[in-house]
């Protein structure tokens, strides 16, 4: 089977490290510190998925998932949103979030308990 190329957008995330070093033992991941990091990586690589977590208040992230899913170079690529659930928000917070992402083009959302650790 072969490996499917991920870029994991960090953000100086503690959560974003450990599933970026999770999904390197079976795939090719490439971690970037942010969303202009990416977006200059895209240009010149090629990934199958783009994994990125979603803050409560970062109105960059719909900007970077239009700029993905805009781009007719970088349309075949998934892109996977996340938001670490830390029991600040309610679940309308973060029905929310998903929907503002999945409106912007992303493929998938998902909330992640972030007390859960990989092996």
């Amino acid at each position: 089977m072969a490996r499917v190329r991920i870029l994991v957008i960090r953000d100086y995330s503690g959560p974003t490290r450990q599933l970026e070093q999770y999904l390197s033992l079976y795939h090719d991941v490439v971690g970037v510190e942010s969303k202009n990091d990416a977006l200059r990586i895209l240009q010149r690589q090629h990934f199958d998925i783009v994994i990125m977590r979603v803050n409560q208040y970062e109105r960059s992230a719909q900007f970077f998932i239009h700029t993905i899913k805009t781009k007719p170079s970088l349309q075949d690529v998934s892109l996977i949103c996340f938001c670490a659930h830390g029991g600040r928000r309610t679940a309308t917070e973060d029905h929310t979030i998903a929907q503002h992402c999945l409106a912007a083009g992303a493929d998938t959302y998902t909330v992640c308990d972030c007390s859960i650790h990989f092996p």
